[in-house]
C-alpha cells in the first residue's frame, strides 16, 4: 500500500479538546506527490486545480494555513516553519474539489514531514477594528459580486470587500503584530483605498507587497483615510499547536 494511504494519527484532524483520546482516522490522499526543499529566491506561489496542487517555494506555515484554513497568527511552532521553503506537486487520478484537496494536503504533510498537531484555545492580545467617533469614510459597494484587491499608487484598492476581509488583511501587516478582529459593526461590502507607502519608480508588485506589509504609519493612516482605528484588547483565539515536524521531508 502506498505510503500516502497509510493510517495516520487522528491528531492531524483534531476538532475536539486535547484532553480527549485521539482516534485513528483514515484521511484522503493524493495518488502521486513530490515534496522537495526549495532554495529559489522567488516569491512563493500556491496553485490548486481539480487534478492536484502545485506549491512553489512555500513554507510549511503556508501549507498549514491552507490545509487547516487558519491564519498565520493561529500557528504555534518552531521558527523554521515560516522560513524554510519547499516545492510541492501532488496529483489525483479523479478530479476533486478544493475542500477535499486540502484534506489530502493534511495527509501529505503528516506523512512527509512526520507532522503531528492539535488545536487549543488561548487568550491572546488582539486588536479590535472599530469605527472612530467621526464615523467611517467608506463607500458602500453596489453588490457582492467580483470582489478584488489591486495595487494603486502608494497602496491598495479594495473593491467590494467586507470589514472582516480588511481585518484579515491587517492581521498580516508586520507592524500590527497581532490578530485583528472586526468589531466595527458595519455590514455589507465596501469600496475603499488604503495608501500606506511612498510609491517609487520601478517598484514591482513584489516590492509593493512588502511595502504594504511593513507600513509604519498604518494606525494613523486607518483613522485619517478610512475613519477606522485599532484598539488593544484580549480575546480567545483558536491555535494550531505543532507538536512535531521534521525539516527534511521523507523521500518522494
Amino acid at each position: 500500500m502506498p505510503r500516502d494511504r497509510s493510517v495516520l494519527r487522528a491528531a492531524l484532524f483534531v476538532l475536539c479538546p486535547v484532553a480527549l483520546v485521539a482516534q485513528v482516522t483514515m484521511l484522503p490522499a493524493f495518488d502521486a506527490a513530490s515534496v522537495r526543499a526549495s532554495k529559489r529566491l522567488v516569491p512563493g506561489n500556491k496553485s490548486v486545480n481539480p487534478n492536484g496542487i502545485v506549491y512553489s517555494n512555500v513554507t510549511l506555515s503556508d501549507c498549514l494555513e491552507a490545509a487547516w484554513n487558519v491564519k498565520r497568527y493561529q500557528i504555534s511552532g518552531p521558527e523554521w516553519l515560516q522560513s524554510d521553503t519547499y516545492d510541492i506537486t501532488a496529483k489525483v487520478e479523479s478530479e476533486a474539489d478544493k475542500e477535499r484537496m486540502m484534506l489530502m494536503l493534511r495527509t501529505l504533510l503528516a506523512d512527509r514531514f512526520k507532522l503531528t498537531l492539535h488545536r487549543e484555545t488561548r487568550e491572546r492580545a488582539v486588536y479590535a477594528l472599530v469605527v472612530t467617533k467621526n464615523g467611517p469614510k467608506l463607500h458602500a459597494a453596489d453588490d457582492d459580486s467580483n470582489f478584488d484587491s489591486a495595487f494603486v499608487d502608494g497602496g491598495i484598492a479594495f473593491r467590494k470587500r467586507s470589514m472582516s476581509d480588511l481585518a484579515d488583511y491587517l492581521s498580516g501587516v508586520s507592524v500590527v503584530d497581532r490578530p485583528v478582529l472586526d468589531k466595527t459593526g458595519l455590514q455589507g461590502r465596501f469600496d475603499f483605498t488604503l495608501r500606506l507607502f511612498e510609491d517609487r519608480p520601478g517598484m514591482t508588485g513584489f516590492d509593493k507587497k512588502f511595502a504594504m506589509k511593513d507600513a509604519e504609519h498604518i494606525f494613523t493612516d486607518l483613522q485619517e483615510q478610512l475613519g477606522l482605528k485599532l484598539e488593544s484588547s484580549k480575546a480567545p483565539v483558536e491555535i494550531l499547536v505543532i507538536e512535531h515536524a521534521e525539516k527534511v521531508p521523507t523521500e518522494n
